[in-house]
């Protein structure tokens, strides 16, 4: 390199190094790149479905969800088994149309960076629509239920957007309910 630096040899011909392992999440984290996206606590007092959480990359480059937590509060009526429901691409529906913004939080408490995107907190009643796919989830009993994670991959490309909803079982009367979201911005931190 012309700076004088010496690396040592072994005799079988290897390069001795010292090198520290990141997995992509930690590099990201290191720089800056990994969020959390939360709503805000919502209060569900009807058994239809209700669009929670919606989220479309505008960045340039892939977001990464590694982790999709639903947090169930207060739940009171008649115990049953709710369905999630993650939409593939949706492009419309009042949850858009009524835009309230959800919560960022980088995780490097020390960036002040943020994300270029379209995320957006659900309330009773709204809706998603347009979608190309949409995996409904059973979950257990919310009798027992306060806290559902999902540890996924799912790749948002540029353009690209994932929605949630949440019916409750129908003999549900009242329910408090938090969607949050672990995203990585791909590739800017290598």
């Amino acid at each position: 390199t012309g700076q004088g630096f010496k690396a040592k040899v072994t005799p079988n011909n290897r390069l001795k190094t010292t090198g520290i392992d990141l997995n992509l999440t930690e590099a990201a984290t290191e720089s800056g790149d990994t969020y959390n996206l939360n709503s805000t606590e919502t209060t569900l007092n009807t058994t239809g479905e209700s669009a929670i959480f919606y989220l479309k990359n505008l960045e340039d480059t892939n977001l990464i969800i590694t982790s999709i937590v639903v947090n169930i509060m207060d739940y009171a009526g008649t115990d049953g088994q709710p369905i999630l429901t993650i939409y593939r691409n949706p492009t419309a529906g009042t949850i858009v149309s009524g835009a309230s913004g959800c919560n960022e939080q980088n995780r490097n408490y020390g960036s002040n960076k943020t994300l270029t995107m379209e995320c957006y907190q659900g309330t009773e009643g709204k809706t998603l629509s347009g979608q190309d796919n949409t995996i409904p989830v059973y979950l257990p009993s919310t009798a027992a239920l306060t806290l559902i994670s999902f540890s996924t991959v799912v790749v948002l490309p540029k353009g690209a957007s994932i929605g949630l909803s949440w019916t409750p079982p129908s003999g549900m009367t009242s329910t408090k309910i938090i969607a949050s979201l672990e995203v990585t911005l791909n590739g800017t931190q290598l």
